[in-house]
């Protein structure tokens, strides 16, 4: 997840510099709701402690509306 959001986050910026800029924020979708829910609450940080740095790059993005962060189900 933390990848593909750098990736995101890349492509976007590569996207504006050649004069193509978003306006909508790009899904990443997901299915796991327990990342979303951490994701979308940062009060739930003090019990996150162990999640690495790549959360704080998903957070960041998901605050800055470059991304949202739909949820689908396992199955599809």
């Amino acid at each position: 997840m933390s990848a593909t959001c750098s990736e995101i986050t890349w492509l976007r910026g590569l996207l504006s510099e050649m004069g193509y800029q978003q306006i909508d924020p790009t899904p990443l979708h997901i299915d796991n709701t327990s990342a979303i829910q951490i994701v979308a609450n940062p009060f739930f940080h003090e019990r996150t402690k162990h999640i690495e740095v790549g959360f704080h790059s998903i957070q960041k993005s998901f605050d800055n509306s470059s991304t949202r962060l739909p949820h689908v189900s396992t199955d599809q």
